[in-house]
């Protein structure tokens, strides 16, 4: 599934999971679900630009948001450019715990 999100230009799913994944790999996810506002892993994701969200009855939004999505020419650029953002806001996981492994 990796493979597939991560060639992919744009995602649109209900899933919490589907969506923090793709915006760990740097493309722009739209998130339809009724859970908007009650995670607070996925509301950081939303504000540094990595994810959208809405509610399932809120189509306006939804379109307002893949209108805006679609109308960037850089669609990747920018989600490259705020997938490293929150890598250096967040850290790397990955390296820290290699760090640790080679200490022991």
């Amino acid at each position: 599934m990796h493979h597939v999100l991560a060639h992919a230009r744009l995602v649109v799913t209900d899933s919490q999971t589907m969506t923090a994944e793709a915006a760990c790999l740097g493309v722009s996810v739209v998130r339809v679900s009724t859970f908007v506002g009650k995670l607070s892993y996925l509301d950081d994701l939303e504000r540094v630009g990595l994810a959208h969200s809405c509610l399932p009855d809120d189509l306006e939004r939804l379109e307002l948001l893949l209108s805006d999505i679609s109308k960037e020419n850089r669609v990747s650029k920018k989600s490259e450019e705020r997938r490293l953002f929150a890598l250096r806001r967040y850290g790397n996981f990955n390296l820290d715990l290699l760090d640790i492994v080679g200490e022991q």
